[in-house]
């Protein structure tokens, strides 16, 4: 280190700053814990957000709404009134999308226990069969290979040639005694 500079640093906590802003760590709430059962109600019934769950059990109070959707979102109270109400009407869970349901079709036709399919074999053919139409592997069109196609038509397209030049042809014989057969012919066309 430097002469003169100490070995370690210490870090102080920076000054606390009075703003116009609530800093309250908590907020005052009439009958809170009845508030907190009816915001976890409300989560249940499977609003967008917990804003909107938080203004439905706040009657549309923003400023409560808005604190409690930030806090309570873990509060054991919350989740157990969320979860008893979803338990007790018997919420549907969302709908499976085309790979889920292609997913559980595969487990259908592929399930065994104690190496023995659990389903009967045209079970599993069907289980394979729905995943294949829902995969795109097949369709449910048949084709009628039955009718025979008759074309009673033909078609003659006469073409003229393009005009080209007459070709001129160059014998040229051979001045070598080896191979006096050989000749080379030239043509230019065009």
């Amino acid at each position: 280190m430097a002469f003169g500079m100490r070995d370690v640093f210490i870090a102080d906590p920076l000054p606390q700053v009075q703003s116009g802003w609530s800093t309250s760590p908590k907020m005052q709430i009439d009958n809170e814990d009845e508030k907190k059962k009816l915001f976890g109600i409300e989560l249940a019934k499977d609003h967008p957000n917990p804003f909107e769950a938080a203004c439905a059990a706040f009657e549309n109070n923003t400023t409560l709404a808005l604190w409690a959707a930030n806090n309570w979102l873990n509060d054991p109270i919350v989740i157990g009134s969320k979860d008893l109400y979803a338990n007790t009407v018997g919420v549907q869970d969302k709908l499976l999308d085309k790979d889920q349901t292609a997913l559980r079709l595969l487990t259908i036709a592929d399930e065994k226990l104690n190496g023995r399919y659990l389903a009967d074999a045209k079970d599993r053919l069907k289980a394979l069969e729905l995943y294949a139409k829902l995969r795109g592997y097949m369709s449910d069109v048949t084709i009628d290979n039955s009718k025979t196609l008759i074309n009673n038509e033909i078609k003659i397209v006469l073409v003229k040639p393009q005009h080209q030049e007459a070709t001129k042809t160059i014998d040229v014989l051979p001045t070598s005694e080896e191979n006096p057969l050989a000749s080379v012919k030239l043509v230019k066309s065009a």
